[in-house]
């Protein structure tokens, strides 16, 4: 084989290596799009198991009626500020994630303010702890989600903002993380 041959020849698997590599960012950008979208859809619903949570215990009668109403009115915010129906579609301006995170954030803040009195106020109530553990394992749980889809996002966000991900051309949406204050209260005292 003469030397424009083997030029030739090395052109061609040359392309066909980049052509291989391409394709398999890809594959991975649409894999890591899949787990954004499964952890969002995830977070979603934790989120709204915590607000629904919430609203039990502002009904539960244990709460003096400002309380109550405020608890209530702020849980249903979170409720009426669900992204996208759990769709996935990254089609939520950022003002619309931002207020469902303000909204988030506010709901927690709230509850770290009145569950502290609640559990207090539980004393041997059986039917108020079950609501209280209820309330904490969903925090738990949202607390987890929304930490799994921002590892996601940013993993997403790595590989696409890499060199080799900027030559494949990443064609998936731009994923966002969700960032709120989800911090719980302190742990209640155990009832004596």
């Amino acid at each position: 084989m003469t030397e424009l041959g083997w030029v030739a020849l090395g052109l061609a698997a040359l392309a066909i290596v980049l052509v291989l590599l391409r394709s398999r960012i890809r594959a991975r950008a649409e894999r890591l799009n899949s787990e954004v979208v499964r952890t969002g859809a995830t977070l979603e619903r934790t989120l709204q198991g915590r607000a629904v949570a919430a609203i039990d215990i502002a009904r539960s009668g244990q709460l003096d009626p400002a309380s109550s109403v405020i608890l209530a009115d702020i849980a249903m915010r979170c409720l009426e500020n669900i992204f996208n129906g759990g769709s996935g579609e990254y089609d939520e301006s950022p003002a619309e994630l931002r207020d469902r995170a303000l909204a988030e954030s506010e709901l927690s803040r709230g509850l770290r303010i009145i569950v502290p009195q609640v559990a207090e106020a539980a004393g041997h109530d059986p039917e108020l702890r079950r609501l209280l553990t209820r309330l904490e394992r969903r925090w738990q749980r949202a607390n987890m989600a929304r930490t799994m889809h921002n590892e996601r996002v940013a993993q997403a966000l790595r590989l696409r903002n890499s060199v080799p991900g900027r030559l494949a051309g990443i064609s998936t949406p731009v994923p966002v993380t969700f960032d709120m204050d989800d911090a719980m209260p302190p742990a209640a005292p155990a009832p004596r």
